[in-house]
Protein backbone atom coordinates (compact mmCIF):
# COMPACT_ATOMS: atom_id res chain seq x y z
CA UNK A 1 0.00 0.00 0.00
CA UNK A 2 1.39 3.55 -0.84
CA UNK A 3 1.94 6.18 1.59
CA UNK A 4 -0.53 8.25 0.25
CA UNK A 5 -3.30 5.39 0.51
CA UNK A 6 -1.75 4.67 3.71
CA UNK A 7 -2.37 7.85 5.54
CA UNK A 8 -5.87 8.57 3.81
CA UNK A 9 -7.24 4.89 5.14
CA UNK A 10 -5.71 5.60 8.70
CA UNK A 11 -7.26 8.90 8.73
CA UNK A 12 -11.11 8.06 7.67
CA UNK A 13 -11.18 5.36 10.32
CA UNK A 14 -9.76 8.18 12.45
CA UNK A 15 -12.28 10.75 11.38
CA UNK A 16 -14.95 8.42 11.70
CA UNK A 17 -14.42 6.96 15.07
CA UNK A 18 -14.06 10.87 16.46
CA UNK A 19 -17.52 11.60 14.85
CA UNK A 20 -19.41 9.02 16.41
CA UNK A 21 -17.59 9.32 19.67
CA UNK A 22 -18.74 13.35 19.22
CA UNK A 23 -22.19 12.38 18.48
CA UNK A 24 -22.67 9.66 21.31
CA UNK A 25 -20.90 12.53 23.87
CA UNK A 26 -22.90 15.24 22.74
CA UNK A 27 -26.42 13.15 23.39
CA UNK A 28 -24.71 11.93 26.66
CA UNK A 29 -24.36 15.67 27.31
CA UNK A 30 -27.86 17.15 26.96
CA UNK A 31 -30.20 14.34 25.30
CA UNK A 32 -32.95 17.00 25.50
CA UNK A 33 -31.59 19.36 23.73
CA UNK A 34 -33.04 19.87 20.19
CA UNK A 35 -29.55 21.19 18.44
CA UNK A 36 -27.61 18.62 19.95
CA UNK A 37 -29.81 15.65 18.50
CA UNK A 38 -29.56 17.12 14.93
CA UNK A 39 -26.16 17.68 15.01
CA UNK A 40 -25.73 14.04 16.15
CA UNK A 41 -27.28 12.99 13.49
CA UNK A 42 -25.42 14.40 10.98
CA UNK A 43 -22.29 13.53 12.80
CA UNK A 44 -23.28 9.72 12.60
CA UNK A 45 -24.04 9.91 9.07
CA UNK A 46 -20.76 11.74 8.72
CA UNK A 47 -18.88 9.27 10.82
CA UNK A 48 -20.61 5.88 9.31
CA UNK A 49 -19.70 6.79 5.72
CA UNK A 50 -16.50 7.73 6.63
CA UNK A 51 -16.13 4.32 8.13
CA UNK A 52 -17.75 2.28 5.45
CA UNK A 53 -15.00 4.24 2.70
CA UNK A 54 -12.56 2.99 4.96
CA UNK A 55 -13.72 -0.40 5.06
CA UNK A 56 -13.97 -0.72 1.12
CA UNK A 57 -10.47 0.55 0.89
CA UNK A 58 -9.17 -2.21 2.94
CA UNK A 59 -11.06 -4.84 1.21
CA UNK A 60 -9.61 -6.85 -1.52
CA UNK A 61 -12.60 -8.97 -3.08
CA UNK A 62 -14.21 -6.76 -5.39
CA UNK A 63 -18.22 -7.97 -4.65
CA UNK A 64 -17.07 -6.78 -0.78
CA UNK A 65 -15.53 -3.52 -2.41
CA UNK A 66 -18.46 -2.02 -4.27
CA UNK A 67 -21.08 -2.79 -1.48
CA UNK A 68 -18.97 -0.86 1.15
CA UNK A 69 -18.87 1.90 -1.34
CA UNK A 70 -22.37 1.75 -2.74
CA UNK A 71 -23.70 2.22 1.35
CA UNK A 72 -21.28 5.23 1.78
CA UNK A 73 -22.47 7.30 -1.47
CA UNK A 74 -25.87 6.73 0.00
CA UNK A 75 -24.65 7.95 3.34
CA UNK A 76 -22.48 10.85 1.58
CA UNK A 77 -25.77 12.28 -0.44
CA UNK A 78 -28.08 12.12 2.56
CA UNK A 79 -25.69 14.68 4.81
CA UNK A 80 -26.36 18.00 2.99
CA UNK A 81 -30.20 17.49 3.99
CA UNK A 82 -29.19 16.40 8.00
CA UNK A 83 -26.59 19.89 7.59
CA UNK A 84 -29.63 22.31 6.29
CA UNK A 85 -31.69 20.57 9.44
CA UNK A 86 -29.03 21.21 12.22
CA UNK A 87 -28.62 25.04 10.79
CA UNK A 88 -32.47 25.35 11.19
CA UNK A 89 -32.15 24.06 14.84
CA UNK A 90 -29.21 25.82 15.49
CA UNK A 91 -30.71 29.08 14.32
CA UNK A 92 -34.43 28.37 16.12
CA UNK A 93 -33.71 26.29 19.28
CA UNK A 94 -36.96 26.73 20.46
CA UNK A 95 -38.36 24.68 16.98
CA UNK A 96 -41.52 26.03 15.84
CA UNK A 97 -43.56 25.67 12.22
CA UNK A 98 -40.29 26.90 10.21
CA UNK A 99 -38.02 24.35 11.55
CA UNK A 100 -40.90 21.53 11.63
CA UNK A 101 -41.55 22.93 7.96
CA UNK A 102 -37.53 22.66 7.01
CA UNK A 103 -37.34 19.42 9.08
CA UNK A 104 -40.13 17.69 6.96
CA UNK A 105 -38.33 19.08 3.40
CA UNK A 106 -35.04 17.86 4.44
CA UNK A 107 -36.22 13.97 4.88
CA UNK A 108 -38.61 14.52 1.50
CA UNK A 109 -35.27 15.95 -0.33
CA UNK A 110 -32.98 13.17 1.18
CA UNK A 111 -35.71 10.43 -0.02
CA UNK A 112 -35.85 11.83 -3.33
CA UNK A 113 -32.07 11.90 -3.82
CA UNK A 114 -31.61 8.44 -2.66
CA UNK A 115 -34.34 7.70 -4.78
CA UNK A 116 -32.51 8.99 -8.32
CA UNK A 117 -29.25 7.66 -7.05
CA UNK A 118 -30.44 4.39 -6.50
CA UNK A 119 -32.32 4.30 -10.30
CA UNK A 120 -29.30 5.64 -11.84
CA UNK A 121 -25.70 6.06 -10.40
CA UNK A 122 -24.45 8.57 -13.35
CA UNK A 123 -26.66 11.61 -11.26
CA UNK A 124 -23.48 11.51 -9.17
CA UNK A 125 -20.44 11.05 -11.75
CA UNK A 126 -20.09 8.10 -14.79
CA UNK A 127 -16.91 5.89 -15.23
CA UNK A 128 -16.55 6.94 -18.92
CA UNK A 129 -13.27 8.17 -19.79
CA UNK A 130 -13.00 11.13 -19.16
CA UNK A 131 -15.12 11.19 -16.21
CA UNK A 132 -18.70 12.97 -16.16
CA UNK A 133 -19.91 13.79 -13.30
CA UNK A 134 -23.68 14.05 -12.74
CA UNK A 135 -25.99 16.63 -11.29
CA UNK A 136 -26.04 15.27 -8.00
CA UNK A 137 -22.02 15.88 -7.60
CA UNK A 138 -22.71 19.63 -7.42
CA UNK A 139 -24.66 18.39 -4.21
CA UNK A 140 -21.37 16.71 -2.79
CA UNK A 141 -18.90 19.48 -3.56
CA UNK A 142 -20.75 21.85 -1.65
CA UNK A 143 -21.49 20.15 1.49
CA UNK A 144 -17.27 20.67 2.51
CA UNK A 145 -17.68 23.98 1.57
CA UNK A 146 -20.83 24.53 3.94
CA UNK A 147 -19.18 22.59 6.73
CA UNK A 148 -16.29 24.91 6.96
CA UNK A 149 -18.54 28.06 6.66
CA UNK A 150 -20.77 26.99 9.60
CA UNK A 151 -17.95 25.51 11.71
CA UNK A 152 -16.50 29.20 11.35
CA UNK A 153 -19.65 30.76 12.92
CA UNK A 154 -20.08 28.04 15.41
CA UNK A 155 -16.49 28.69 16.79
CA UNK A 156 -17.16 32.37 16.87
CA UNK A 157 -20.38 31.74 18.54
CA UNK A 158 -18.51 29.35 21.41
CA UNK A 159 -16.04 31.41 22.55
CA UNK A 160 -19.16 34.29 23.47
CA UNK A 161 -21.65 31.35 25.51
CA UNK A 162 -18.31 29.67 26.51
CA UNK A 163 -19.34 30.43 30.24
CA UNK A 164 -23.34 29.47 29.42
CA UNK A 165 -24.66 25.78 29.51
CA UNK A 166 -25.15 25.88 25.51
CA UNK A 167 -21.47 26.92 25.17
CA UNK A 168 -19.68 23.61 26.62
CA UNK A 169 -21.85 21.66 23.31
CA UNK A 170 -21.58 24.64 20.24
CA UNK A 171 -17.40 24.48 21.22
CA UNK A 172 -18.26 20.33 20.84
CA UNK A 173 -19.92 21.09 17.44
CA UNK A 174 -17.72 23.64 16.44
CA UNK A 175 -14.72 21.28 17.01
CA UNK A 176 -16.27 18.40 15.05
CA UNK A 177 -16.84 20.97 11.91
CA UNK A 178 -13.47 22.06 12.41
CA UNK A 179 -11.65 18.78 12.67
CA UNK A 180 -14.04 17.69 9.82
CA UNK A 181 -12.81 20.13 7.13
CA UNK A 182 -9.17 19.81 8.02
CA UNK A 183 -9.28 15.92 7.68
CA UNK A 184 -11.36 15.72 4.40
CA UNK A 185 -9.16 18.88 2.67
CA UNK A 186 -5.83 16.53 3.68
CA UNK A 187 -7.42 13.84 2.18
CA UNK A 188 -8.17 15.30 -0.85
CA UNK A 189 -4.96 16.80 -0.92
CA UNK A 190 -3.10 13.52 -0.98
CA UNK A 191 -5.88 11.02 -3.30
CA UNK A 192 -5.20 14.02 -5.80
CA UNK A 193 -1.94 14.10 -5.62
CA UNK A 194 -1.80 10.04 -5.47
CA UNK A 195 -4.46 9.08 -7.75
CA UNK A 196 -5.63 12.14 -9.78
CA UNK A 197 -8.77 13.14 -11.16
CA UNK A 198 -9.75 9.69 -11.07
CA UNK A 199 -8.54 8.99 -7.43
CA UNK A 200 -10.61 11.96 -6.13
CA UNK A 201 -13.69 10.72 -7.32
CA UNK A 202 -12.80 7.16 -6.53
CA UNK A 203 -15.77 7.34 -3.46
CA UNK A 204 -18.47 8.14 -5.83
CA UNK A 205 -17.60 5.62 -9.02
CA UNK A 206 -19.76 3.38 -9.62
Amino acid sequence: MAAGDAFLLTSQFAAAALFLLLACVLLAVRFNSRVNRAFAIFLMLRGASLLFLALARWQIGQASYDALFDTARYLLLAQPFALAYFAAVYVRPQGGALVRSIGVLAVLGAIVTELVFLVDHCTVVCTADPLVPGPLMVVLQATPLAQAIVGMVLVVNARRQLLEPRGKATAIVAAAFTLLALLESAAILVTLETHGWRGFHAPFIE
